[in-house]
């Protein structure tokens, strides 16, 4: 925001969807909300903005910097647990917040050790992996995924399909609700239950009914864990490790992310899983929430602290090379940024929109399009947002003014999923950061 006017334009924008938000709100039971977090859906209720003040004066937005309005967020809505949050670039970080509890009952406070769940972050550890093995040689992306798989496994996929279409969720495979339990069964594991290998998981998963590939591979873009988890299951058949273990060796060790865990009972990780077991996830009603280890664990398991999820964000930007310590060669990073002319043709029928942020899909990655009145400000911007139960997250990279952005909490309804902080954080904060 440069003036008055555009920040009052913004604010009535995001008090107009506020309104719209509250006449759709449900009450979700246990059960429901285990199911909308597998279907990466968020939904609304009342309640959840009973304590929501807004700011009425738009000047006085504009007029805060950006500790000033990060602060604000977090003070006109009364978070149920926790948040961290950090802008930083390549060398330096400019800006951490940590506020609340990783655990109200005992007052233990987030601190450096909290660790948060990604969710659907998680998914770009899949798109990381697959361009590594595409830049050793080792894997098509335009090679038909029976080149990898056994094809009786997988009676689903009726047309040629790429491990391309998979990470960009234009693989044409559609999930239908179905049975509920049944579903649910085959992703998520009860209390007691052990983790199934993922080879097994995924053909377990695959074989339920709900699935049927609708459309031709690369007609429509359609969010899915499915295709993820299917790349995933790809790249442990070509690397002939777990997933885990691959993602553990290729990526969380060259970064130095000695505290983040993949491994759905955590077990790859043993500082991870201690801390884990000190916070607690709540609901928007302030209820705690077990965690149930996701068995499909490619679309949303990892585990870590807020410094670890800083390293992993900065090894998507340039280095001084132009390159990346995850791959071996710059034009490979390149495949992850999209140019100006990649985002302004974009076709409209592969773009969705959340909390009030037009994005399409890249290579694996959401890019921001520019929002109406502020083309001129415009900056490419990659990343994803994830959500498990309990737990919300950003993570965001400017390109051009090359600022990074990661935010985690653990409740489902914070800060982060307020009206307007999205498009903030993903529109406003490099901005921001670049004025200071």
């Amino acid at each position: 925001m440069t003036n008055s006017k555009q920040c009052k334009r913004v604010l009535a924008i995001t008090l107009t969807a506020f309104a719209l938000f509250l006449s759709a709100c449900n009450r979700n039971s246990i059960e429901q909300q285990i199911k909308q977090y597998s279907l990466d859906e968020i939904t609304y209720d009342t309640e959840l903005f009973d304590h929501y003040e807004s700011v009425n004066d738009a000047d006085e937005i504009c007029n805060l910097n950006l500790e000033e309005r990060i602060n604000s967020y977090i003070e006109s809505y009364h978070s149920l647990g926790g948040l961290s949050v950090a802008i930083f670039t390549r060398d330096e970080i400019l800006l951490e917040i940590v506020h609340g509890y990783a655990d109200t009952e005992v007052g233990f406070a987030v601190g450096s050790d909290t660790v948060f769940e990604w969710g659907s972050i998680t998914k770009l550890l899949t798109t990381i992996s697959v361009l590594q093995l595409y830049e050793r040689g080792e894997l098509d992306l335009h090679a038909d995924i029976f080149t990898y798989i056994p094809e009786d496994e997988f009676s689903v996929i009726v047309y040629p399909t790429t491990v391309y279409h998979l990470i960009n969720h234009t693989s044409g495979i559609h999930r239908e609700f179905g049975n509920i339990n049944e579903f649910i069964a085959a992703r998520v594991a009860r209390p007691g239950e052990h983790v199934l290998p993922l080879d097994e998981a995924v053909r377990n998963y695959f074989s339920l009914e709900l699935f049927s590939q609708r459309y031709r591979p690369g007609e429509r873009f359609e969010y899915s864990d499915d295709g993820i988890v299917l790349a995933a299951y790809i790249i442990q058949r070509i690397s002939g490790m777990p997933f885990h273990e691959y993602v553990q060796i290729n990526i969380f060790a060259p970064l130095g992310m000695y505290n983040t865990a993949l491994h759905p009972e955590l077990s790859d990780n043993e500082f991870v899983r201690a801390q884990r077991e000190k916070i607690v996830a709540y609901d928007q009603w302030g209820v705690q929430i077990p965690r149930l280890p996701l068995i499909i664990y490619p679309a949303g398991s990892a585990v870590s602290t807020i410094s670890d999820m800083i390293k992993f964000a900065r090894a998507l930007m340039p280095d001084v090379s132009g390159g990346s310590i995850l791959f071996e060669n710059t034009e490979t990073l390149s495949k992850l940024h999209p140019s100006l002319e990649d985002i302004i043709n974009v076709d409209i029928d592969f773009t969705l929109k959340n909390y009030g942020v037009v994005f399409s899909y890249f290579n694996g990655f959401f890019v921001s399009l520019p929002a109406d009145g502020m083309e001129s400000l415009f900056t490419r911007t990659i990343g994803h947002g994830g959500t498990a139960p309990g737990f919300s997250s950003l993570l965001f990279i400017d390109l051009d003014i090359e600022v990074g952005m990661v935010a985690s909490e653990n409740t489902n309804f914070g800060v982060i999923n307020q009206a307007g902080f999205l498009k903030f954080f993903v529109q406003e904060i490099p901005q921001l950061a670049l004025a200071e």
